[in-house]
């Protein structure tokens, strides 16, 4: 009897459970296990057993003689429980800043360069345009050659 945990080799031939790690000696032809899902056992007496396809790669002996098996959980879902959480809390802060900010809004007041009710522009005002637009100079060419083509498209 056994709890059976499924991991990864890390990249320094290394398997973690809990707070316990386990060295895994290189295998034939010196070939590391780095990167291969490998089956750890934590036996009823305390021991750690690696294997890899069903051979056994390396043993830990029990770290104390009052050793008391307690399942683990895994930890990829416990990371995943973590995330679904912080996303939640995240949520509600952007919702709570929304609704603050929605509260907090000042009446917008005339901007600089918007038209006059007749449809002209105040005196004094210049158009300017956003970076997003497409006639906004970042949006423009460099090429001499392309900037003939469009103005020559365009009138």
């Amino acid at each position: 009897m056994s709890c059976r945990y499924t991991r990864v080799v890390a990249r320094d031939n290394t398997v973690r459970l809990a707070a316990r790690w386990l060295q895994i000696p290189p295998g034939p032809h010196g070939h590391s296990y780095a990167g291969c899902r490998v089956e750890l056992r934590e036996l009823l007496d305390g021991r750690l057993v690696v294997l890899y396809q069903d051979t056994l790669l390396a043993a830990q002996p029990a770290p104390a003689p009052t050793f008391v098996l307690t399942p683990r959980s895994d930890p990829g879902r416990d990371r995943q429980r973590a995330q679904q959480h912080q996303r939640g809390q995240a949520r509600q802060l952007q919702a709570a800043v929304g609704a603050l900010a929605r509260t907090l809004r000042p009446t917008p007041a005339p901007a600089v360069g918007t038209a006059a009710p007749n449809g002209e522009r105040a005196e004094g005002a210049q158009r300017r345009d956003r970076p997003g637009s497409g006639s906004h100079p970042w949006r423009t060419t460099f090429s001499p050659r392309q900037r003939r083509l469009n103005a020559a498209k365009q009138g």
